[in-house]
């Protein structure tokens, strides 16, 4: 078998580290141990084992350890290594100080990207108990299987009794956004409130300050205040035992005893309320109907399971238990499921319907990519600098050799200030963060701290990839100059000689590739956002203002209220709903109809919106069949019913006609049956994000079930229109709870977390494009200055200065072009998982394709063409001369 030579990279590394004298004595034996492996193990296995001998080889490591024992790595020394470092520094300032920035820019990415992914991460770690799940509902049907995480009420008592692996269950209910209470009618303060059983308490593990967590849920009419909430209403004194007033939509100043205070939940908890009301207040009150309903699923549970309890047992037994109390044909498509709380963050995967703010796992998953990324693109850029800063320094190491500098002393020399310019790096990034991050919190609406003790980890993790970055990116240009004949060396422009760019090459080409692909996802996402916040939601969301009832006492008086907005002139109409676009909680109800053609029954679930008779004009609904209502006809006030395009799809037909006149049976909650006819079909409105499909939804007049105002206001003087529309709201009812707000807010609030992405992600395009462009700036001065000898040479041919600059210009250009065919199909793949998330989304198209690169290839003109037409300029004599 043909002899095979060592490959290039294991010569290579044997030539500079241990010096051509020694190099022939160690590669021999070295070659013939690769060979005789190559025949018995494969190469690939071969090329493993040499990469261990040259790291383990005696030779070697006595090398090395002769550089130390000979540069004597004494404090003095490193004294001496240290002011070297600076007065470098000082003389090459303009690298210097890019290089500096280059990697804070990259630490303070990383580091920032770390606050933000461990913020993401410890969300509900304060939880006492890791065993501690909510129980989540999965319904499968003809769209595929949706997860919800609300129950029936009655479920949860049903489980305590009947599933011993349960140790505790505890319910919360949370009807409505907004509550008042108060002390006295002058002092009262709307609360974010939920309803709980006295069991979540211990369940979540909530600090108690007063009370007993296991009684002071338990009696009806019982409250547990937040302790800020706490200090609100009663400032220093004792709370316990004290009275509150409660109003709602369904109470009317309901006295509320206190029983405990619990510490703040933290920022980082996807459950966020002021107080707790006691869940045997519903039972005791308004809703025994509702809450001893297995067919109303309003509810979510909380549940702790005893040690060493199977999740999937229990989850089978839900199953079990769930169908012995609803027919079977809703249980052949039913599953239920239990969820660790400290995955609700993260991975709700509930179609919405959370009780808190939830995010995605794949935002973190992809900054985490782009933090490397950017690490890396600092880590090039930082090797790409210094190895155009050795060109400078060749004369100063031939000088340091020829008095006697060792070869490894100009080596670690090196290292020595490539590890601490990234130190210096590391420590102003985290002083930086430190004092960007109230911005940062503020502008993505988050809690995030530095502490030194607590981050530790952090901290230490970025000095550690500091020092790893320090070693990395210092080797090759360490390796460069360390190489350096005095002889040569102190020649008049003698610069370092490096016979192959190829390694340089694939630096810049892999930076571009990297910076491609964050700006592409930027830009794609930009389209998608775009594409969301201008599509035709099916109604008129601009000038329209949302104004929640809060208590009973406004919708009893909502014709008054009604009688006098409309008196205004810059009030231009205003009616009512039990709903709003964008609500955090949509309801529904299950119509049967009768398919007119097939006579096939049907039950369709559906959002139910109980409207004032002008609602759906206020919000300007486009009807594509039938009308809207009229209180001309009586019967629209008890019998009518408006239905939107996907109920209609829903029922199986694809003429809208098809269903006008047709009658829908509803067996409401409150225990009413009703007959409804079909009177209209609108155009669906996006009544939820774009992740989601549209769903059926059915629109009728209740009166008694109005509870958030619709406004539609003139567009000019805004927040004048503002004010008369409290002043009427206060003194047509004084206990009003005003707490208006803009429907377009509201939709937007629907995709909080893709805007924040969005904004992190431009953030972190223009870093890296940045980055790329201060390493191809570096790289095309190293390449045009290794080149002045063949351009003084083509000019005294007769090349003209445009032809050199073409030539020059070309070679970056085929490297950007290399990347944009590496990074565009890689970029395509990664932003086609985010859009995947949406129901309604873009496809990039050819123009996104042809953005991109177009953006990379003129930032490499602007970039390369200023050092090109310098070099293409010059006397070819003083070229010419460096020889």
């Amino acid at each position: 078998m043909e002899r095979r030579p060592l490959p290039q990279w294991a010569r290579f590394l044997l030539k500079k580290v241990v010096g051509k004298a020694n190099y022939e004595f160690l590669s021999g034996d070295i070659e013939e141990l690769y060979n005789q492996r190559i025949r018995e193990l494969g190469k690939p296995l071969a090329n493993l084992k040499l990469i261990g001998d040259l790291i383990s080889e005696v030779q070697l490591i006595s090398r090395l350890t002769g550089i130390l024992a000979i540069d004597g790595m004494n404090g003095g020394l490193l004294m001496n290594y240290l002011k070297l470092s600076f007065r470098n520094f000082a003389r090459h300032r303009t690298f210097s100080i890019t290089s500096l920035v280059v990697l804070i820019l990259g630490f303070s990415s990383v580091f920032l990207i770390g606050k933000f992914i461990q913020y993401e991460y410890s969300f509900d770690e304060n939880l006492k108990f890791s065993n501690t799940f909510r129980v989540f509902e999965e319904v499968t049907n003809s769209t595929g299987t949706n997860r919800y995480c609300t129950i029936a009420a009655p479920l949860g008592p049903a489980v305590l009794e009947t599933i011993p692996e349960v140790k505790s269950l505890g319910r919360i209910c949370k009807f409505r956004e907004i509550g008042t209470y108060g002390i006295t009618e002058e002092q009262t303060f709307k609360e974010s409130y939920l309803w709980a059983d006295h069991q979540l308490l211990e369940i979540m593990g909530y600090d108690m300050i007063l009370g007993n967590p296991k009684t002071a849920l338990v009696e009806p009419r019982s409250v547990v205040l937040t302790q800020s909430t706490a200090r609100k209403y009663f400032r220093d004194e004792d709370p316990i035992n004290k009275v509150i007033i409660f109003k709602t939509l369904f109470y009317e100043d309901v006295p509320m005893t206190v029983t405990g205070v619990i510490e703040d939940p933290p920022s980082n908890s996807h459950l966020q309320f002021s107080i707790l009301n006691s869940f045997r207040t519903l039972r005791s009150d308004h809703f025994q109907d509702i809450i001893d309903n297995w067919d109303i699923n309003y509810y979510y549970a909380y549940l702790q399971l005893n040690e060493g309890a199977s999740t999937k047992v229990v989850s089978t037994k839900l199953d079990e238990l769930v169908s012995r109390h609803v027919d079977e044909e809703t249980m052949e498509n039913v599953n239920y499921g239990l969820q660790k709380v400290a995955n609700i963050y993260l991975y709700p995967n509930t179609n919405g319907k959370d009780l808190g703010p939830t995010s995605d796992v794949k935002y973190s998953y992809f900054f985490s990519l782009i933090g490397l990324m950017i690490l890396i693109m600092s880590g090039i850029n930082y090797t790409n600098l210094s190895t155009v800063r050795s060109i400078r320094r060749s004369r100063e190491i031939g000088i340091r050799k020829a008095i006697g500098a060792t070869h490894g002393g100009v080596f670690w020399q090196h290292i020595f200030e490539s590890l601490l310019i990234c130190s210096i790096a590391v420590l102003v990034a985290v002083g930086m963060v430190y004092l960007l991050l109230p911005t940062v919190n503020q502008v993505f609406d988050r809690s995030m701290t530095i502490d030194l003790f607590a981050d530790s980890a952090i901290v230490g993790g970025l000095f550690v990839l500091g020092a790893v970055v320090g070693l990395g990116a210092g080797f090759y240009p360490a390796v460069i100059l360390a190489s350096l004949r005095p002889a040569s060396a102190l020649k008049t422009g003698t610069q370092p000689s490096v016979k192959s760019s190829t390694f340089r090459k694939a630096l810049i080409v892999s930076q571009f590739v990297a910076s491609t692909l964050i700006l592409f996802s930027s830009i794609v996402v930009q389209q998608q956002m775009d594409y969301v916040f201008k599509a035709d939601l099916g109604f008129n969301k601009e000038h329209l203002l949302i104004m929640p009832f809060g208590t009973q006492e406004v919708v009893q008086n909502f014709e008054l209220l009604k009688t006098k907005m409309e008196a205004e002139p810059d009030i231009l109409s205003f009616s009512a709903a039990s709903q709003y676009v964008g609500s955090p909680q949509l309801f529904g109800e299950n119509f049967d109809i009768v398919h007119p053609e097939s006579g096939e029954e049907m039950s369709i679930s559906s959002l139910r919106f109980e409207v004032g008779h002008d609602l759906l004009k206020v919000m300007g609904a486009r009807f594509v069949a039938g009308r809207n209502f009229d209180l001309s006809h009586p019967s629209d006030r008890t019998d009518a019913i408006v239905v939107n395009e996907s109920f209609l799809m829903a029922a199986g037909m694809s003429n809208a006609e098809q269903i006008i006149g047709q009658n829908l049976k509803v067996d409401f909650n409150w225990g009413e049956v009703r007959n409804l006819k079909v009177i209209g079909v609108i155009a669906d409105f996006k009544m939820e994000s774009f992740h989601t499909k549209v769903e059926p939804a059915a629109f009728y007049i209740r009166p008694e079930e109005l509870y958030f105002g619709h406004i539609r206001v003139a567009g000019p003087n805004i927040q004048e229109t503002l004010s008369k529309i409290e002043d009427i709201a206060r003194s047509t009812i004084p206990s009003i709870p005003f707490d208006i707000f803009f429907q377009s807010d509201s939709v937007n609030e629907l995709y909080r977390n893709d805007r924040q992405f969005q904004q992190l992600l431009q953030y972190f395009t223009f870093l890296a494009v940045t980055i790329a462009c201060l390493g191809l700036f570096s790289f095309s001065l190293f390449m045009i200055k290794q080149r002045t000898k063949e351009i003084g040479i083509r000019k005294v041919l007769g090349a003209s200065s445009v032809s050199i600059t073409t030539k020059l210009v070309t070679t970056f250009c085929k490297m950007v072009l290399i990347s944009l065919l590496i990074s565009l199909p890689l970029g395509h793949f990664l932003t086609e998982s985010w859009l995947a998330s949406f129901s309604y989304r873009i496809s990039p198209s050819l123009f996104t394709y042809v953005l991109v690169s177009g953006i990379l290839l003129t930032l490499t003109l602007i970039t390369v063409l200023f050092h090109s037409t310098n070099a293409a300029r010059k006397n070819p004599v003083d070229a010419l001369k460096l020889e």
